[in-house]
């Protein structure tokens, strides 16, 4: 949207099968004012700029960077992905953190149940220790009561946490992705859609840098679908070409049903 232009510091593609794309744009908080004047005419950005001006007012004392705003295809109405940062002595984020924002966000308060929230706060305090929660995101626009999740999560305490927040995704192909993901590193960035109830699905974050990293391959080779490799290696090309302004991030995604698909990010530095 036109409203983000002057505030954006990058810009996000997703590639999805058959063509369609959907669109993020992450803007710094000196830009949330400017933003919410951008966005205050235009009827379906009524949460985003609802969410921008309390942002703008001080965010009620929460140290909040940035924050992503993701467009469907098919949605006028973007998702508000606020990002958490460190605090006062350079302290991490944590449960607590996230759970202030629940309660003090526009966007999570005026738009999600009790439910909902008791949800988020049940899982948001059972992180285990060494768990950053980096983003928060309701889902409210696509007509979904439940919020989206995002955590570092260590690897080894991956399993014990999915137990102790009765997670009821299809277990065994959960592992097997994290052990894939985990030739990155000692912690996966994890998705959760919270509702009521936790959400079945599961997706876990890879970010692509250097073009001769063979893990990648381990990766890709766990891909079911023929139409999901092609977009992750034309991302990768892309990416190859101007390393220092693109990044290509690769969210593999478990369905319910235990079925594997991968969404390729585009990301350019605004600017």
């Amino acid at each position: 949207d036109r409203a983000f232009g002057p505030t954006l510091t990058w810009l996000s593609l997703e590639l999805r099968p058959g063509g369609r794309v959907d669109l993020a744009t992450c803007v710094a908080r000196p830009d949330a004012a400017a933003l919410a004047r951008h966005a205050a005419a235009s009827e379906p950005l009524a949460p985003a700029a609802a969410f921008a001006r309390w942002w703008a007012d001080g965010a009620g004392g929460l140290p909040l960077p940035t924050a992503w705003f993701e467009f469907d295809a098919r949605r006028a109405v973007p998702l508000v992905f606020a990002a958490l940062a460190r605090g006062p002595a350079d302290a991490l984020p944590d449960a607590e953190q996230a759970i202030a924002l629940l309660d003090a966000a526009p966007t999570f308060r005026d738009a999600l149940s009790a439910e909902v929230l008791a949800t988020a706060r049940r899982v948001l305090a059972a992180l285990p220790a060494g768990a950053i929660p980096l983003h928060l995101a309701s889902l409210a626009p696509r007509g979904l009561a439940a919020l989206r999740l995002v955590a570092t999560v260590p690897l080894a305490a991956l399993d014990p946490w999915l137990d102790a927040i009765g997670w009821p995704g299809p277990r065994g192909r959960a592992r097997t992705l994290a052990t894939r993901a985990g030739a990155f590193g000692s912690h996966l960035n994890v998705h959760l859609d919270l509702g009521p109830a936790v959400g079945p699905g599961l997706a876990v974050e890879l970010f692509w840098r250097d073009p001769g990293d063979r893990r990648w391959n381990r990766v890709l080779d766990a891909l079911p679908v023929d139409a999901d490799r092609p977009l992750v290696d034309a991302g990768r090309r892309w990416t190859s070409r101007d390393p220092r302004r693109r990044r290509l991030q690769v969210k593999l995604v478990l369905a319910a049903d235990g079925s594997l698909a991968a969404r390729p990010y585009l990301a350019q530095r605004g600017g």
